[in-house]
């Protein structure tokens, strides 16, 4: 047993996986940190059940959620798992007291689509991206449709074996573990509420076989880069052509394009900035933007300028997340790039070894210029670059890159070849 404070309640993991940190009186912090680094800190009260033995004669050991830190501090933990230990001595059991006997039993009766429905509800609520919502309403759907959905979440919560022969036949679904991750949120929400007292979801998770990863297609090659331009050039459909192109010469995330706000955009100083709450890294995003970007915000704000949306097809509506699936469909490239395919051709076309690429022709050497590129796509630790050059000397070198790609899909889509001097 050992003893928590504040720092160490606080105290960032470094590594992704699950952390227990024992406390006094039969009270843990449960540390929960995601591939992601999401990090999910749940207090947790230890306990044998009064008047519970099991076929051997010995106590059921059983535990509780009292709350998620920090919302709620360490000594209101204390005092909830001293609460609890009081009602132990008088036999009662805890996880019982929360509710009273009708209103628990009503919770745990409810059907997991249920739940389901009411947590997607809820997380509409929070400050989650519009992607990440469409997401969660696209599993709670197939959760829908299964007979697992149907039914109720407390005796289900405790059919582990059960809940992971429902996720093994899921395994030829082609989005089985995201299905499987997304009821594991569910269920991790809906222990916070009382309706239930574990999480069978994770256990199924972690018993899955592992998905072989995929990579988005993308075409990488400078003639083909150049010859999907021309046939996106083409496409009749003005709103989605030019929010594609636009797509390709800034080769920021797809959603980020479909969903830009004309707040975001300062026109003087040449800047579109992706706000936070639209990052997969949750911080802001700079986007310096090419006299090509700039024609197009131009010619787009001559249509759209009036409202929320840069790129909207009517009232006050983005384009949706199919714009480049359909354009693709329409000009026969669909089978050889997706959207999120951008970033990958410019990724590879500037880092790579044709006369495009932007380190043969940079003030820099190779690996800076690797860098550089690197903060651009907004990956991992691109901040680090600022200890070398100071915030605005990157913006410029940044923004010299972006007028580099620009020029260069011009060149590709001419059909135009560098020249290198004698």
């Amino acid at each position: 047993m050992g003893s928590l404070n504040d720092k160490k309640c606080a105290a960032k993991p470094t590594r992704p996986r699950e952390y227990r940190h024992d406390h006094l009186n039969n009270l843990s912090l449960l540390v929960t940190v995601s591939p992601k680094g999401k990090i999910v800190r749940r207090w947790r009260f230890s306990y044998y059940r009064p008047g519970k033995r099991n076929k051997n004669g010995r106590g059921v050991r059983s535990d509780i959620s009292l709350g998620i830190y920090d919302a709620m501090s360490l000594a209101e933990a204390r005092a909830r798992a001293a609460q609890c230990t009081a009602l132990i001595r008088q036999g009662i059991d805890p996880a019982h007291h929360r509710a009273s006997a009708e209103a628990q039993s009503s919770r745990e009766q409810a059907t997991l689509a249920a739940v389901s429905a009411a947590y997607v509800q809820w997380a509409g609520g929070t400050d989650r991206r519009p992607s990440t919502i469409e997401r969660m309403e696209r599993d709670h759907r197939a959760i829908e449709k299964t007979d697992i959905g149907r039914r109720p979440i407390g005796p289900l919560s405790k059919d582990l074996e059960g809940m992971e022969r429902w996720a093994r036949s899921l395994s030829e679904h082609r989005n089985a573990k995201k299905i499987v991750n997304y009821l594991g949120n569910v269920f991790d929400w809906a222990m916070d509420r009382g309706y239930c007292e574990r999480n069978p979801a994770r256990r199924a998770y972690k018993h899955l076989p592992k998905e072989p990863v995929e990579s988005y297609r993308a075409v990488t090659d400078p003639a083909d880069a150049g010859a999907l331009m021309r046939a996106i050039r083409d496409d009749r459909n003005d709103i989605a052509r030019t929010a594609t192109e636009f797509l390709a010469l800034t080769f920021v995330r797809p959603d980020n394009v479909w969903s830009a706000e004309w707040a975001h955009v300062d026109m003087d100083r040449r800047i579109w900035t992706v706000p936070a709450g639209m990052m997969k890294m949750d911080k802001a995003h700079a986007v310096p933007l090419s006299r090509q970007a700039i024609t197009i915000l131009t010619r787009m704000h001559s249509i759209t300028g009036g409202r929320r949306f840069v790129f909207s097809t009517g009232g006050d509506r983005p384009v949706g997340h199919l714009t480049f699936t359909r354009l693709a469909q329409r000009i026969g490239w669909h089978t050889r790039h997706v959207a999120h395919g951008f970033r990958s051709m410019a990724s590879t076309i500037l880092n790579g070894d044709s006369d495009h690429a932007f380190w043969r022709h940079a003030a820099f050497d190779r690996s800076f210029c690797r860098q550089v590129i690197e903060t651009q796509l907004a990956h991992g630790d691109a901040d680090k670059i600022a200890a070398i050059y100071n915030r605005n000397d990157m913006m410029a070198i940044r923004a010299g890159l972006m007028q580099w790609w620009a020029d260069r899909l011009d060149m590709m889509a001419s059909g135009l070849r560098v020249v290198e001097a004698a």
